[in-house]
């Protein structure tokens, strides 16, 4: 698979460089060639949002990369369209997991701005409030589902609860096939609120 890091500047230490191999300076440099991977464009690419608008309207796969994380950001690289968000430095297992989730179909955020992300979204005119009642849910999977409107890691997550990893990854597929969901953050809108469920 094939990935292109678009960015007006040099990135020393970003494990991007080991994935993509060559750093362009626009997204039209890149697209002669159909790329089957994503197209990574940083910050500091000029015009980065038009950038990111110009690879999603060639149905291009686009994650923004940043080297500080900031909300606006993530808002602005969300409604041009990218399916992605993450820090430059961002670590070999986090890239690993970014790339799955996007494949499979999901949004990346980082999930310190998750929480940050859906009160911002819960904001809007059309947001609407998910009746707990509907649940069918059992314990542990709301106790799984209360862990993540913490924003806790997959890890931390099977740590509180004295699970593997593993279940907490079977608890959350299952979550997220009962309610129709993709990802942690269209789980956080479905639910459209942060009050811990009751068992």
């Amino acid at each position: 698979m094939g990935h292109k890091l678009i960015a007006n500047r040099q990135l020393p230490h970003c494990p991007l460089l080991a994935l993509c191999g060559h750093v362009y300076n626009e997204i039209t440099e890149c697209t002669e060639q159909p790329c089957d991977g994503f197209y990574w464009v940083h910050v500091s690419t000029q015009s980065w949002i038009d950038q990111v608008q110009n690879g999603v309207g060639m149905g291009q796969t686009v994650i923004v990369v940043s080297p500080q994380l900031a909300l606006n950001e993530l808002q602005q690289a969300l409604q041009a369209g990218a399916r992605g968000y993450c820090l430059e430095s961002i670590p070999l297992d986090a890239l690993v997991d970014l790339i799955h989730a996007v494949e499979q179909g999901g949004i990346w955020v980082p999930g310190g701005m998750l929480g940050s992300l859906v009160s911002l979204l819960s904001q809007h005119e059309a947001f609407s409030f998910f009746d707990e009642t509907q649940l069918t849910l059992t314990d542990r999977e709301k106790q799984v589902v209360n862990e993540v409107l913490t924003g806790a890691s997959n890890l931390t997550i099977a740590k509180t609860l004295s699970i593997t990893v593993s279940t907490v990854k079977d608890h959350m597929a299952s979550i997220f096939r009962k309610l129709g969901v993709k990802d942690r953050v269209q789980l956080l809108l479905k639910l459209g609120q942060f009050q811990k469920l009751r068992r």
